[in-house]
């Protein structure tokens, strides 16, 4: 009696390569969809003038929370914001830092809602005077600015997991079925001989 051997079908092939695009499509729209926002831990009510510590160089961004909570007070005072002269100071070194326009960035999280205004960056981590007023002796209400460096949870982890997982997979099929046809063929060709 003969012995059946069952090579295995091209639509392995197709299956490995099938997983293989779904995972890059997956870890494309992964890639593309925005993190969670981390707010900046620095909050402070304005107008008027505060110390404020900051533990490292680099850029940082001041924004105008229009939805915030401060000691278990909401403040909510819509998007629109009078025009405010805001300054930072060194408080070490006395200079002037200065502060630019950022691009426009956003953040909704945790009860809290704010646009960025200004834009810094320091040299030293330190102590800083920050001050701000509503322009031309105009009063207006208390707001809140948020100091720091928006940070975002991105996909991009769960993405690359994504990927390397069905590269994994689809690899695994694909050599699995090039292998096992390879090995069928040599037995094949030996029991031919």
């Amino acid at each position: 009696m003969e012995k059946v051997i069952k090579v295995p079908s091209r639509s392995h092939y197709v299956i490995g390569i099938a997983v293989l695009v779904v995972g890059i499509v997956l870890f494309a729209i992964l890639l593309r969809t925005p993190g969670k926002a981390i707010p900046p831990e620095i909050q402070i009510v304005v107008p008027g003038s505060r110390d404020l510590y900051f533990p490292e160089a680099g850029k940082y961004t001041i924004f105008y929370e229009y939805l915030s909570i401060i000691d278990n007070k909401t403040y909510s005072t819509g998007k629109a914001l009078s025009p405010m002269l805001a300054g930072l100071q060194s408080r070490q070194y006395y200079a002037i830092i200065e502060l630019s326009t950022p691009s426009r960035r956003r953040y909704e999280v945790g009860g809290r809602a704010g646009v960025s205004l200004f834009e810094f960056e320091i040299e030293f981590p330190g102590n800083y005077l920050f001050s701000a007023e509503y322009e031309g002796d105009v009063s207006g209400p208390d707001v809140v600015f948020a100091i720091g460096k928006l940070r975002t949870l991105g996909a991009t982890p769960a993405g690359l997991g994504t990927l390397f997982g069905t590269v994994i997979i689809a690899g695994f099929i694909i050599v699995r079925t090039f292998l096992k046809g390879r090995k069928i063929r040599k037995q094949e060709v030996s029991g031919l001989a």
